[in-house]
């Protein structure tokens, strides 16, 4: 029984279509990369309980961001598929999506861009190099936040492109620009880094080397959503990746923190015999007196790793160093 004044249009089919996609996706996607910050974030925890209190505050504020966000937008998603399925102007709201996409977003960003601006000034000792990062950080939170209030003002999906066009587009290109001028900066720093020294050499490269990477994820996922955005105007084709920039900048200052992880025993690691299990890491475990393990106690209570060799090793002490005055 149709609904009276009601005229049927297949453009409302195709249209309902178009917005449902992309908001899927995007929820999908977001959950997908929030699930592996949470591992991350559970990595770092283990691993690093030393670190200083400066990159763990960090930590803990783009995990508090990154909780407030995927709560908002799975109340969003939740009122968009289920209590408002079927209805037009519904899926057309934007709902709280102008703060968690779009504000926590632009936050996040500035947080993990000032963060690698102050590595890029510890590894080439000059301020001046993560100066442009700042400004240019600080001009896409700006931005971010002056679209988030607009879009708050008139809340509705096939309204942004009219009424925020030139601020998301200032939004998306000062990130994307940022994120280029980061993996920029730091690849000029590995050129002009000084080689001669191995132990301290190799893992600056790695540190830049992270750099360079995450910033190009970064910088290519907030290009390719502001070409979307200009490009399919009055359709929702650009919020999967809208969705997932906070995302995206919380990993990769997690996978820069915790590329100082190393596995005993993997496919990177010679040093450690195969036929090695590593039976617990713990700083007050004693050796219940088997021959076969070793443990070791330090004073700072660092986390102390217990291996059980699986056979026999015959271990070479070194001979001792010399004092003055001896003889070689």
């Amino acid at each position: 029984m149709s609904t009276p004044g009601f005229v049927w249009s297949p453009s409302i089919i195709i249209n309902s279509t178009e917005l449902t996609g992309p908001i899927i996706l995007g929820h999908l996607w977001n959950w997908g990369l929030f699930g592996i910050l949470v591992l991350q974030i559970y990595l770092y925890y283990l691993s690093f309980p030393n670190d200083r209190t400066r990159p763990k505050l960090l930590v803990l504020s783009l995990l508090s961001l990154e909780i407030v966000q995927i709560i908002l937008s799975a109340r969003d998603a939740f009122r968009v598929l289920v209590q408002g399925w079927g209805d037009v102007v519904e899926l057309d709201k934007v709902g709280l999506e102008w703060f968690s996409a779009i504000i926590i977003g632009a936050l996040v960003a500035c947080l993990t861009q000032v963060f690698f601006a102050w590595r890029i000034s510890v590894l080439s000792g000059k301020n001046w190099l993560s100066a442009p990062i700042v400004l240019l950080s600080i001009l896409q939170l700006v931005a971010g936040m002056y679209v988030g209030i607009i879009v708050a003002k008139d809340p509705f999906r096939s309204h942004v492109e009219h009424n925020a066009h030139i601020s998301m587009s200032v939004w998306l290109g000062a990130m994307s620009a940022c994120d280029i001028l980061i993996a920029v900066i730091m690849t000029f720093s590995l050129s002009n880094s000084n080689p001669l020294i191995p132990a301290i050499y190799e893992p600056v490269t790695l540190v830049v080397r992270f750099t360079v990477e995450t910033g190009v994820v970064c910088a290519i996922s907030a290009t390719l959503d502001l070409i979307l955005f200009l490009s399919f105007r009055r359709k929702a084709i650009f919020l999967p990746l809208c969705f997932m920039l906070s995302k995206l900048h919380s990993n990769s200052v997690l996978a820069l923190l915790n590329m100082r992880l190393r596995i005993f025993g993997g496919r990177h690691d010679t040093k450690v015999p195969t036929d090695v299990t590593l039976v617990s890491v713990d700083s007050d475990v004693d050796s219940p007196g088997g021959s076969n393990r070793i443990s070791s106690r330090r004073k700072d209570k660092r986390p102390l790793l217990l291996v059980k060799f699986d056979r026999d090793h015959s271990i070479e002490r070194p001979s001792p160093i010399p004092t003055t005055g001896s003889k070689v």
